[in-house]
């Protein structure tokens, strides 16, 4: 739990210290899990929208599907 809260505050410095990159850094990582995501679980494009059982969503939303 220390390390957790150690982790937390350097996140925070890092977002004080420079916002700019922070944000930058964020949104790479978020790409990042997309792209692992979409790589994992490859779906077809489909036109619409989908209905899937909820242990999957986040696999279509990487894909792009509503």
């Amino acid at each position: 739990m220390i390390a957790q809260r150690k982790a937390e505050y350097l996140d925070w410095a890092a977002f004080l210290a420079r916002p700019g990159r922070w944000l930058s850094e964020q949104d790479a990582k978020e790409h990042a899990a997309v792209e692992r995501l979409r790589s994992a679980h490859p779906l077809p494009k489909l036109d619409g929208t989908v209905d899937t059982i909820p242990s999957i969503q986040s696999a279509l939303i990487a894909n792009g599907l509503q």
